[in-house]
């Protein structure tokens, strides 16, 4: 995570980008996605250098899409301008999105959890760094106002960290284990030696945390408490703020508050009384991926729905009931399969082509579409299976295509 919420280079096994992609389901699908592009690709250029019709049938079919000389020339214009900016805006809102993919910093959500994390705490002489701090004994107690629930406690051992207090006693909180049950429980910690206070610290241990400074410092986002004491020691509490970040490392910052003040020492003898109260529940911040792949193919599609507009103005091109399957890979089957169906076209009621032969007999597709004479069966042909023809019906058939020819 380091000292900044800033993006890290693209790494597939990363956590973060793990996360971005989706996890491993996305993945799977984007690799799915790859190899499936790939492998049309490939079968698209094999056929086309094996197949001169289908080289020369793509070029008509460009030809025909960029003249379209069926339209006039305003509408064609207009067409190509629109079709333009529509292609800019797609790739505006490609490259937008994938930038915000890769660079965006993350999103934050919030959310409240039980504490089941001890914190490290730092208690070091208020004077003189010269003046021994003493820990005598400590407990932690799992549940904070009914003992008689839970009267086993632990009990607290520290370790000594020399730093610029001089010799301070240690809580390592990521070697206490607290019990599942102790959402909020309380430390009580007694120390001696002759001196004015004790200084608290509660912090985090992570790699960055160096206790020896005069204020303990972590990373960016790892904030350590801090209450000085006076007299005899006292009762504070803690509050806890967590970010978990995309590498699902956890941050843990926090803050003290004093609930009651020093109580009196006995006669010729120091003694520090330390309480500390924690949370039953903490603030979790955590970070979701400014965008991921499932938004980018929803932010990609939604725009892509644009190009029903670009139908809704110019129209759609001409029906083609075979796709690249039937075109590319499965030659021979589809056009058997087709063959066998406009077979069983003459028993079709709805299609009645009088000149189709009654034989009981496979039916050659190129032959009989030669005999077909009469131009409205062969109408009715292309009705059913291939073209809409309510335009054509409405302007050769309409009175305003007289004045339209005058004009």
């Amino acid at each position: 995570m380091g000292d900044s919420l800033d993006s890290v280079p693209f790494n597939p096994f990363d956590h973060r980008w793990r996360e971005t992609l989706n996890g491993g389901a996305g993945l799977f699908a984007l690799a799915v996605a790859i190899v499936f592009a790939f492998i049309i690709i490939i079968v698209f250029i094999i056929r086309i250098i094996q197949l001169p019709r289908l080289r020369q049938q793509i070029i008509n079919d460009f030809n025909d899409g960029m003249v379209d000389n069926t339209r006039s020339v305003p509408t064609r214009i207009l067409k190509v301008i629109i079709f333009l900016l529509l292609t800019a805006g797609l790739v505006g809102v490609l490259y937008f999105n994938i930038s915000k993919m890769i660079h965006d910093s993350p999103k934050i959500s919030v959310t409240l959890i039980k504490n089941d994390m001890a914190p490290s705490m730092l208690f070091c002489n208020g004077g003189s760094n010269t003046t021994r701090l003493n820990y005598t004994s400590g407990r932690y107690y799992p549940i904070f106002n009914d003992n008689s629930d839970n009267p086993e406690s632990f009990s607290i051992d520290l370790t000594v960290i020399k730093g610029e207090y001089g010799v301070c006693q240690f809580l390592d909180g990521t070697n206490f284990l607290k019990p599942i049950n102790a959402s909020r429980g309380y430390y009580e910690l007694g120390f001696t030696g002759d001196i004015p206070g004790i200084i608290v610290f509660i912090g985090d241990n992570n790699t960055n945390m160096d206790w020896t400074l005069p204020i303990p410092q972590g990373n960016l986002l790892s904030d350590v408490g801090v209450q000085v004491l006076d007299g005899n020691g006292g009762v504070i509490q803690y509050t806890e703020t967590r970010h978990t970040a995309l590498n699902d490392t956890v941050d843990r910052s926090f803050q003290i508050s004093v609930i009651q003040g020093p109580t009196a020492a006995a006669d010729n003898e120091t003694i520090i009384s330390v309480s500390i109260i924690e949370p039953r529940m903490v603030i979790n911040q955590v970070e979701d991926p400014s965008l991921t792949l499932a938004d980018l193919f929803s932010n990609v599609g939604g725009y892509l729905g644009i190009l029903g507009i670009f139908g809704f103005l110019f129209g759609s091109s001409k029906m083609d009931p075979f796709g690249f399957v039937a075109r590319f890979v499965f030659i021979k089957q589809d056009r058997t399969k087709l063959l066998k169906e406009l077979g069983k076209m003459k028993g079709d009621s709805n299609v009645e082509l009088s000149t189709w032969e009654k034989e009981e007999k496979e039916v050659d597709i190129d032959t009989k579409t030669s005999n077909l004479s009469n131009q409205a069966e062969f109408k009715n042909l292309l009705t059913k299976y291939y073209v809409e023809t309510d335009y054509y019906e409405h302007a050769v058939k309409t009175p305003e295509n007289v004045y339209i020819n005058k004009v």
